[in-house]
């Protein structure tokens, strides 16, 4: 089972996962996308696994970072609502989409983390600014948390 899952691999998620990589194995990442050849493009090359559905994804990461625009993020919720569970963390990068409404559409008992990585990201020179409920989470998963934004610069 991978510990984390990107959902969506465009230009934030393809620097999420790429970043992680200095952090985490091949083996504890998986990611998927609407575009397959970018999957698979991606895929080879870092070298990381990727699935073909969104639900897929969920169920194999504990840790899920939704890395999609903010105008798919109701369908998307909608397809993960009964697929991530309360042992999930949803980590969220997508501007104008807080933790009130992602709760509101996955379900109240769902923890959720969000983060707002900027471009810098993009060359492992980021700041990432990050909200979650702290009591929600053990100390292991806040780690976890902090060091899937501090492989991307700074926390």
């Amino acid at each position: 089972m991978a510990k984390i899952g990107i959902i969506g691999i465009g230009n934030m998620g393809y620097a999420i996962a790429k970043g992680l990589l200095k952090q985490y194995g091949k083996e504890d990442i998986v990611f998927t996308d609407v575009n397959q050849d970018r999957c698979a493009q991606v895929s080879k090359e870092l070298g990381i696994d990727w699935v073909k559905s969104n639900q897929e994804c969920g169920k194999l990461a504990t840790y899920i970072v939704l890395a999609v625009k903010p105008q798919y993020f109701d369908p998307l919720l909608e397809e993960l609502k009964d697929t991530v569970t309360e042992k999930n963390v949803i980590i969220s990068i997508a501007p104008g989409i807080t933790t009130t409404q992602l709760k509101e559409k996955l379900g109240e008992e769902k923890r959720v983390v969000r983060a707002m990585p900027n471009t810098p990201a993009l060359l492992g020179e980021g700041m990432t600014g990050v909200c979650y409920e702290e009591k929600a989470f053990s100390d292991e998963e806040k780690h976890a948390i902090e060091s899937i934004f501090t492989s991307l610069g700074k926390k």
